[in-house]
């Protein structure tokens, strides 16, 4: 019981929030890799490199003969395919209202990855930066 009056109370919280953010994930591309960025992305560097080693460390991935071809069917840039690194640049844009203070802020997050196929897996090493626009 306690829990129905928790939610109801979170929502209406929730909707009188003073800061609303509207983002926006065209620049990470519609390929598996850009859609599983779309929820990674708040969690930073640690919550992205988590988010795609799940994602290029999948078994059907990893047993494929061509892994350039497996991971740029992801949405990789591999070079070709004796290529030791693929690659992968977006961005997602967030615009963040505070209405209290009738202010906006507008930013980019920039995402940069690599991943180095190996014998047994595939290491991810990722970095954002944030920049205002």
């Amino acid at each position: 019981m306690k829990i129905l009056t928790t939610i109801p109370a979170f929502i209406f919280l929730a909707a009188c929030s003073p800061i609303v953010v509207a983002p926006d994930y065209s620049g990470l591309g519609n390929s598996e890799l850009g859609k599983v960025l779309r929820y990674s992305i708040p969690a930073g560097d640690i919550g992205i490199n988590y988010a795609v080693s799940q994602l290029v460390n999948m078994p059907e991935v990893l047993s494929g003969l061509d892994r350039s071809s497996s991971l740029a069917k992801l949405g990789f840039i591999c070079q070709s395919a004796s290529e030791v690194r693929c690659t992968y640049d977006g961005y997602a844009k967030s615009e963040v209202y505070y209405s209290t203070e009738h202010r906006k802020e507008r930013f980019r997050t920039i995402v940069h990855i690599d991943v180095f196929p190996n014998s047994t897996s595939i290491g991810v090493d990722s970095k954002t930066h944030r920049e205002k626009y």
